[in-house]
């Protein structure tokens, strides 16, 4: 069976070692990009609380004396979202080589 046109070989040596999954590239690639994710989405969500809403911001808990409970929300919905991606990498296993037809083993 012909492979896809996506896929790239670029080992071609038998002796170099590959990267399993759950290993600590694939891992941190993971991380990355599904932090890189939640910080957007929450991003979107920190825009429309700022824009429709009127609430403050995050900047207040940094530079005012007293920043109100809005602005501790929004850090709190940043923070939620980074461990919610962190926890979700973890704790779910890499399904990337599984079903997939592009990246069929």
């Amino acid at each position: 069976m012909p492979r896809p046109l996506l896929w790239i070989t670029v080992m071609s040596d038998a002796s170099i070692d590959r990267v399993n999954r759950g290993d600590w590239p694939d891992l941190l690639a993971r991380l990355f990009s599904w932090i890189l994710l939640a910080a957007i989405g929450v991003f979107l969500v920190n825009n429309v609380l700022s824009l429709a809403f009127d609430w403050p911001g995050i900047s207040p808990v940094f530079f005012a004396k007293d920043p109100g409970v809005p602005s501790w929300i929004q850090l709190l919905v940043y923070v939620a979202g980074f461990v919610g991606a962190v926890v979700y990498v973890l704790f779910k296993p890499s399904t990337l080589f599984e079903g997939g037809w592009i990246f069929d083993l």
